[in-house]
């Protein structure tokens, strides 16, 4: 019976790691950087673009540089260059570059919006994509000197406000009407393959301890009311006798 209840206990440790290994299986994906919502930040390295890459507009990219906080921008795949706007001007980065990834790509949206909207409650929806003095940003983007640009975009409530990004001269030029990335929930992504074939693979584990345990509780049971041959007409004998005297004495 001890080894019943221990099957009983790891199918319940196996019912509760399935559980849970749903919920974070993504974070023993190589290079995956969970975020509230299904993208992730991979790395640049030598202007190798991985598959899962999202592209913000014709062979560009979106990636984040490590300056004055972690920045956005845009990623020249076949120069191996991020280029981003920090302090009034144009920087440059091809070292500690990530680059923004998704498994849903479907999922993202550009949509045109204006400062103005960018309202605290406009917010929710919208692809986080760095810190700069404790702000978060969000990503835009803006057709702009002939050429799609990415850049860094503040809400409406900082005195940065609009989407800032870097001009051919080395300064710096702010837009307030461009399009900005957006996160938009497809239900018929309801959890992702992965995601399946681990629950799959889990539930695999505790059927068969199930099943297990439920083949030695009706062993120990038939084990039960099972009486030896060598001992049965006794055994019927002593319950003969009982019987009799319960009757007998009524």
């Amino acid at each position: 019976m001890y080894f019943v209840y221990t099957l009983l206990i790891l199918t319940a440790a196996s019912l509760i790691g399935a559980i849970q290994h749903d919920v974070y299986w993504r974070d023993f994906i190589d290079g995956y950087v969970p975020e509230e919502h299904d993208v992730y930040w991979r790395d640049f390295i030598d202007g190798y673009v991985p598959e899962d890459a999202f592209m913000g507009a014709e062979y560009l990219y979106i990636g984040q540089m490590p300056l004055n906080g972690i920045l956005p921008g845009t990623i020249y795949p076949d120069r191996k260059l991020m280029i981003s706007e920090c302090c009034t001007g144009r920087k440059e980065a091809t070292l500690g570059v990530k680059i923004l990834c998704t498994r849903h790509p479907g999922n993202l949206k550009w949509r045109y919006v204006n400062t103005s909207a960018l309202t605290k409650g406009n917010l929710d929806d919208l692809v986080r994509g760095g810190i700069e003095n404790n702000n978060i940003l969000y990503i835009g983007k803006v057709f702009h000197e002939g050429q799609w640009k990415i850049g860094k975009v503040y809400p409406t409530f900082h005195n940065l406000r609009g989407l800032r990004i870097w001009t051919s001269s080395g300064g710096v030029h702010v837009a307030h009407d461009f399009q900005i990335l957006k996160y938009i929930d497809d239900p018929s992504f309801d959890v992702t393959e992965g995601a399946k074939v681990v629950r799959l693979n889990q539930c695999g584990f505790v059927f068969i301890f199930f099943f297990v345990a439920v083949v030695c509780n009706l062993r120990s049971a038939r084990d039960f009311f099972t009486i030896p041959s060598r001992n049965r007409s006794q055994t019927s004998l002593h319950t003969d006798k009982r019987f009799l005297y319960k009757y007998s004495s009524i």
